[in-house]
């Protein structure tokens, strides 16, 4: 007995008749969606760089507002000593406290007015301008007992603003009292 053994041809032609180009357009949606998915992720990236400088800029203008209220408390006692090593260890470019001084009266301003438009008091940090606004809030005149003190208190005010997006305002009310000699 003999057994035939049917020899069949396979060609591409047969087999992907119905499939022509198919792994060509899944490739392609692939790359489609990949491409997507990394322009995705290049903007967030973007996004969280731009956002995190900002945070950085901001509290560089709110540290440099606070490093001003210290500032301005040395003035208000008129430390001149103190004035020009706390301008040295914050890197305020001031030769004398003249030269940041811009209202001499601040002292006895009584009249809240505006940092932004009228500060006493312009320093500037770096780049970075700081406007300090100082005035009294309430006077106590000395009383008639043996340990007579005169208090004021202060309203300070120091704005940083390093451009016209990035603002810091840091306010304080300060008291300051000196015993008066010579009570009753």
């Amino acid at each position: 007995m003999t057994v035939r053994v049917r020899e069949e041809v396979f060609s591409s032609k047969n087999t992907l008749s119905g499939e022509r180009g198919a792994a060509l357009i899944i490739a392609l949606l692939i790359m489609v969606v990949l491409t997507i998915l990394g322009t995705m992720a290049i903007m967030v990236t973007a996004t969280d760089i731009r956002i995190s400088g900002n945070y950085r800029q901001a509290q560089e203008c709110f540290y440099m507002a606070d490093a001003c209220i210290e500032l301005s408390k040395c003035l208000i006692l008129n430390h001149d000593s103190h004035i020009i090593q706390h301008c040295t260890e914050k890197d305020i470019d001031v030769n004398s406290k003249d030269d940041i001084i811009k209202d001499p009266s601040f002292r006895n301003e009584t009249v809240a007015d505006d940092v932004i438009s009228d500060p006493d008091i312009q320093v500037n940090i770096g780049p970075v301008p700081v406007d300090i606004d100082i005035d009294v809030l309430v006077h106590i005149a000395p009383g008639f007992s043996p340990e007579r003190f005169a208090v004021k208190i202060f309203t300070i005010d120091s704005v940083a603003s390093r451009d016209a997006n990035t603002c810091s305002n840091v306010q304080i009310n300060y008291q300051s009292g000196k015993k008066i000699e010579g009570g009753l």
